[in-house]
């Protein structure tokens, strides 16, 4: 279910231990070369949410549209946060849902520099009790990415993520 669209009292009442919590997190300003959107990520973060939705009893939070993007501020239009200030944003965000029971959170990444603050946020929350895994985009999908991919290599608004915009 996705939080936002719970009264408070639903969400009590769904925010047990035992629920795992997804935080999707997707730049909503961010380069993606001259033929993708800003919001690239925040889409294909948006699709994934709705089919982890689809196929998993989990609370949804909305999707974190800010993180840390040092390597596209180049760019006219692109946000980056500080490394520490992404950290810290998960942990607030987490801690925040924590304190009503859930202790199992994922975050849904569509990013390669945000892995650094985020396996920061791990370990402040696992000190907590509280534990956090996240999606790796360059591991998560790479056999069905293997079978189909025809350029050599890339990662940021190559042939694989321009397919998956356009699907």
């Amino acid at each position: 279910v996705r939080l936002p669209d719970l009264t408070w009292i639903e969400a009590e009442a769904l925010l047990t231990p035992e629920r795992i919590v997804v935080l999707p997190l997707g730049a909503a300003v961010k380069e993606h070369g001259p033929h993708l959107l800003l919001g690239n990520d925040r889409i294909i973060a948006d699709y994934l949410a709705g089919r982890v939705l689809a196929a998993r009893p989990v609370a949804m939070l909305p999707t974190l549209t800010y993180g840390f993007y040092p390597a596209f501020l180049a760019y006219p239009g692109s946000v980056s946060l500080a490394a520490d200030t992404q950290r810290d944003v998960v942990v607030q965000i987490v801690r925040s849902i924590a304190r009503y029971g859930p202790r199992r959170f994922y975050v849904l990444n569509t990013g390669v520099s945000t892995a650094r603050p985020l396996a920061a946020a791990v370990e402040l929350l696992a000190a907590e009790g509280v534990l956090l895994r996240l999606s790796d985009v360059k591991v998560v999908g790479r056999s069905a990415e293997e079978r189909v991919r025809q350029q050599e290599f890339g990662t940021h608004a190559d042939e694989i993520e321009t397919s998956m915009l356009l699907y």
